[in-house]
């Protein structure tokens, strides 16, 4: 696969996983325009994630080594594949749709990995803008910061077992509870 099909692939996996989420939300029992349904970051995390891959493979079609469209690119495609994962273990465990219950739990547990996505990647966004590189060098204490911590989630994720990982318990149901 060359460099240029790439970010088409990706995109093309991000919008699949953007519209496989309310699929599986409607079809585990769950009304799409519900306190519940915000609760899971449908639409609004959905769509932002589609419009930022979207953003990110325009960005790299016309500059492929650019650090930020990658970031776009691969972090939205992260958002919306943990989207879509959380959506499949909430319905399966729910008792909504036939699935097999491992399967659901490390779907939700995946799910709570690829959370990380959507704010690592606005910080780091944060700090390569405009250009793709930091300010200068006395940021990268920042950078190394940010590193550390998406490390230290991902060690403290992986002390939790699959099966106590609870889709409820999604990460934007905060977000949710400030928009109502």
């Amino acid at each position: 696969m060359t460099l240029r099909r790439l970010p088409v692939v990706l995109v093309g996996l991000t919008l699949l996983c953007c519209g496989a989420q309310p699929v599986l939300l409607a079809s585990g029992g769950m009304p799409l325009w519900s306190r519940e349904a915000l609760d899971h970051g449908f639409p609004l995390l959905t769509l932002t994630a589609a419009a930022g891959a979207i953003v990110g493979g325009l960005i790299i079609s016309r500059h492929p080594r650019h650090r930020i469209g990658w970031l776009f690119t691969i972090g939205q495609l992260g958002t919306a594949a943990g989207q879509a994962a959380e959506a499949y273990g909430w319905a399966v465990l729910d008792g909504n749709l036939d699935g097999a219950r491992t399967v659901a739990h490390l779907a939700t547990w995946f799910a709570n990995t690829t959370s990380m996505f959507l704010f690592a990647s606005l910080a780091l966004l944060a700090l390569l803008a405009p250009d793709g590189h930091l300010p200068s060098r006395r940021w990268r204490p920042v950078a190394y910061l940010l590193g550390f911590s998406i490390a230290l989630f991902l060690v403290g994720l992986a002390l939790v077992p699959p099966q106590e990982m609870e889709p409820s318990g999604a990460p934007n149901a905060s977000l949710a509870a400030t928009l109502l």
